[in-house]
């Protein structure tokens, strides 16, 4: 009995996976799935350098082809993103580290084109079997980076470049959170450093 039991599950795990096998149709999910276009050019570009000074210029090399249709020329686009970092620190405690770290990152510039460049056949090599061209566009002189650093001597203008940079009430901020975190040789530490004793 246990063995009829045996060869009758094993003709119905058959059956399943044959039903299983048979029932299965080809079918080309990419076709049915996607959208395609037409070919486009081809291009590779490579920048000169990673980093460049605002109102400097960057060199590039762009090898580029295109096997359906004739290139006119090509641009050079870019969009512009600020990155601000910040970092205050309190050089004045001994028990513990205290600092507070900002970093933002925003669009600034939607992406524009720069600048043109006519395809000639100038550009063309026979080695690679496409246009290579070696040119370098401008970087807006608005670009420039901005950095402060706290002076030896702080003073009025230093206090106003501290609010336009961190905002009103960040200083008020800054000492309330580290007040809150001080002991007593941080006090005595900053007085002494600060020369408070003497006035």
């Amino acid at each position: 009995m246990k063995s009829a039991l045996k060869i009758i599950k094993l003709v119905v795990v058959t059956f399943f996976l044959l039903s299983t096998i048979t029932s299965c149709e080809k079918h080309d999910f990419i076709d049915e799935m996607s959208i395609t276009g037409e070919v486009g050019p081809q291009a590779i570009w490579e920048l000169g350098s990673s980093s460049v000074a605002a109102g400097n210029s960057v060199d590039f090399t762009l090898q580029y082809y295109s096997t359906v249709s004739e290139i006119s020329h090509s641009e050079v686009w870019y969009s512009v993103t600020e990155e601000i970092s910040k970092k205050v620190t309190c050089p004045w405690v001994s028990t513990f580290t205290y600092s507070i770290v900002s970093n933002t990152s925003q669009l600034k510039r939607i992406s524009e084109k720069v600048v043109t460049f006519p395809n000639t056949m100038a550009v063309w090599s026979d080695s690679l079997s496409a246009n290579v061209l070696k040119k370098s566009f401008p970087v807006t002189g608005t670009l420039s980076s901005f950095s402060w650093k706290q002076p030896e001597q702080f003073n009025m203008k230093d206090s106003l470049s501290v609010n336009n940079y961190f905002g009103n009430n960040f200083m008020q901020h800054f000492k309330d959170s580290l007040y809150d975190k001080m002991k007593y040789a941080n006090f005595k530490k900053m007085i002494l450093g600060l020369a408070l004793d003497e006035k």
